[in-house]
């Protein structure tokens, strides 16, 4: 099957606009984080995963990060060692290694979201003020339909869950597991 220009070049501008908005959001963070001694991006992204909920497997954190599991077990063995995650073995099965936040990990994600939240450095919030929230919602409803396509329902319905628990101020434990939890 062959496609046109046109529609590559849709394609094209997509990539590049997310690739952009990305960046401009994990450097807003990157540059929170600095203060941190030995806290990165990839980390910090394990401890928000696991601030939604309970505990989660090994393999759940690698499908969520969109990595694989040799960089999320470093990053996780980073992050027990420096205290802000518990690894321990599954109740039903001793190979499974269940991954929860210690006090410390919670605390951070806390600190950041407090912080995203209540200053204005995270340069993604001022913006999507002024955008109109019919406008938001469509561009979240086609985001959802091509990254369910391309990435898996089971990232969408994370992605809707942590949202919902969001705007609920429901994060920290709460107990619903994303496949539960159906995109529009």
């Amino acid at each position: 099957m062959s496609y046109d220009m046109t529609l590559y070049a849709k394609g094209h501008i997509i990539f590049t606009l997310i690739r952009g908005l990305n960046a401009v959001m994990e450097e807003d963070i990157r540059t929170r984080l600095q203060s941190i001694h030995g806290m990165n991006y990839p980390a910090f992204r394990i401890l928000w995963i696991l601030h939604f909920t309970e505990k989660m497997s090994i393999t759940d954190i690698t499908v969520i990060t969109l990595s694989n599991i040799s960089n999320t077990s470093r990053q996780l063995g980073k992050l027990r060692d420096d205290g802000y995650a518990k690894i321990e073995c599954g109740n039903a099965d001793s190979r499974l290694k269940e991954v929860s936040l210690t006090k410390k990990g919670r605390d951070l994600v806390t600190y950041i979201l407090t912080a995203h939240t209540s200053e204005h450095d995270f340069n993604l919030l001022p913006v999507l003020k002024t955008i109109q929230d019919h406008d938001l919602e469509i561009f979240i409803k086609v985001a959802s339909l091509l990254t369910k396509e391309i990435v898996g329902t089971t990232f969408v319905n994370w992605a809707h869950h942590t949202t919902a628990a969001l705007i609920n101020n429901e994060g920290d434990r709460k107990k619903v597991h994303w496949d539960d939890v159906k995109a529009p």
